[in-house]
């Protein structure tokens, strides 16, 4: 049975929360293909680093799964701060808020048997829900629209590059409305979450940003905010 607790050493490595943004007006917060857009805030739960690796690694290659309810659970009090202060709700159990997970490459699905962010997504609605929203639910609204590479090894513009246009909403989920959050579990450059929200853009749905696990920062220019 696979482990459902940290040890103290993972969960002290791993309690880190803070917000991030990607994309935006000036300086580093060009967005990964160069052009500039509006800021999409994000929540991520700690930095990229050799500690966090092994924690995704051991979801994502070794089937440890039940490890993402505790790391989620850690930071039920950030998660439903930033979710509050992003949907400007006075009153949270009237909200109505959908988490969209960022879809894996199909590969990833035939190699693992399931979607990361999906997992990742179910957890936070499970916190939501205990910190007083009234209505979250998970809707695996995105899907690819072409073959992409591995990430891994590529360029900032390799990146954009290789995921530009891949992503598009379901049709039939066009007319849905209220407020949507994206989901993964690991940013670096920022170009998934970036392609994700462009793809989100053709529904009705307001973005409240995204909130991944683990985010690496872009620092191409250390004076600035950090930038993913």
């Amino acid at each position: 049975m696979p482990p459902t607790n940290l040890c103290a050493d993972c969960a002290s490595s791993v309690r880190r929360v803070h917000e991030v943004a990607r994309g935006g007006a000036g300086g580093s917060g060009a967005d990964v293909g160069g052009s500039l857009g509006p800021p999409l805030r994000g929540l991520a739960l700690t930095d990229f680093d050799a500690d966090s690796a092994r924690i995704l690694s051991a979801i994502k290659d070794q089937g440890q799964t039940a490890l993402i309810r505790p790391l989620v659970a850690a930071a039920t009090e950030q998660i439903v701060e930033f979710v509050a202060t992003a949907a400007s709700w006075p009153e949270p159990a009237a909200c109505v808020l959908t988490l969209i997970p960022v879809p894996s490459r199909p590969q990833g699905i035939r190699k693992r048997g399931f979607v990361p962010a999906e997992l990742w997504a179910k957890q936070i609605a499970r916190v939501l829900k205990v910190g007083g929203f009234g209505s979250v639910r998970v809707l695996s609204a995105l899907e690819f629209v072409k073959n992409v590479s591995d990430q891994r090894g590529l360029s900032v513009e390799q990146r954009h590059e290789n995921l530009v246009g891949s992503m598009r909403l379901r049709p039939q989920l066009r007319k849905l409305e209220g407020r949507a959050l994206l989901i993964d579990d690991v940013v670096t450059t920022g170009a998934t979450i970036a392609e994700a929200a462009r793809a989100l853009g053709a529904s009705s749905f307001e973005s409240l940003g995204f909130l991944t696990f683990a985010e690496t920062l872009l620092k191409t220019n250390t004076a600035n905010p950090k930038w993913v």
